[in-house]
């Protein structure tokens, strides 16, 4: 992606049961909703219209369309268009927005990363976790048991992730945004962590929770669009992850499948990592 489309503004969208999708804001007012003229999703406490969202000299705003239930940034309900600042949280429905430069996010992950790898200058691989059918286990499971059990698979991730001493750039509710200095950490520490949530799913078959990882180098917008092509217990990985950690010979991967990424209409080859093959041993 060129230096331009780093500086535009971008922002994240978490819908229920879907992996979260990043979107660059640009040029004219893109409509989200349930039935509209630009991003339809399928939030049905949202209306058909819903809101809008529009980039003006690198300001990104919200409008509320006319909806039912309203739009809120922060927990308080807006009227006519809102400028967002970084971080904040549009709600609409059950579904969220939070804003975030590319150029700034981008940063912000060198930092977290280390001296060593800013020092190499080497591109961070971003991956981007999401568990699958999160909004239907927790209406079976009640509030309660959720809330123990998303406890439970965030001290997972969060004690590979500390092993690896790579960044946790956000908490993303019930996944995560981390990056890592090399795409075989990258790798390395999600086949440990959905090989823990394995053993967990054959110990515990009622807390079976089944992960979907996406992972790319250098682009997060990429890293989201990988992620939600994933499936329930899979990590999947651009044809640059795959050609970064080859060398290394401890991985295997499934057959390849093509995928038109959301948010971009681009097809791109994706690669499924068999992780249970994974020989760790061969991995330094």
């Amino acid at each position: 992606m060129s230096s331009q489309a780093h500086q535009l503004p971008a922002v994240m969208i978490r819908e229920p049961g879907r992996a979260p999708l990043c979107l660059l804001v640009r040029g004219p007012a893109i409509e989200v909703g349930r039935d509209c003229r630009g991003l339809l999703l399928t939030d049905p406490q949202i209306s058909r219209r819903h809101l809008a969202l529009h980039e003006a000299s690198g300001v990104v705003h919200v409008t509320d369309l006319g909806s039912t239930n309203g739009t809120r940034v922060d927990g308080d309900p807006i009227a006519g268009a809102h400028a967002l600042a970084p971080g904040q949280v549009v709600q609409f429905g059950a579904t969220t927005i939070v804003l975030f430069r590319g150029s700034t996010d981008t940063a912000a992950l060198s930092s977290g990363a280390g001296e060593a790898g800013a020092a190499r200058g080497q591109a961070l691989t971003i991956v981007i976790s999401d568990i699958d059918d999160a909004t239907r286990r927790g209406i079976d499971l009640g509030a309660t048991r959720w809330t123990s059990l998303l406890d439970l698979h965030n001290s997972i991730v969060r004690r590979h992730v500390d092993r690896y001493h790579v960044t946790e750039v956000r908490a993303l509710g019930d996944g995560f945004l981390l990056s890592f200095p090399t795409a075989l950490d990258a790798l390395s520490c999600m086949v440990d962590v959905q090989r823990a949530l394995d053993a967990l799913a054959r110990s515990r078959p009622a807390d079976r929770l089944r992960v979907c990882v996406g992972v790319h180098t250098g682009d997060v917008v990429i890293a989201a669009r990988v992620a939600a092509a994933a499936r329930g217990g899979e990590i999947l990985v651009s044809g640059l992850v795959r050609e970064l950690v080859e060398p290394s010979g401890g991985f295997r991967f499934g057959p390849p499948r093509v995928a038109r990424l959301v948010g971009s209409g681009e097809e791109h080859l994706l690669h499924p990592v068999a992780w249970e093959d994974v020989n760790m041993r061969g991995i330094t």
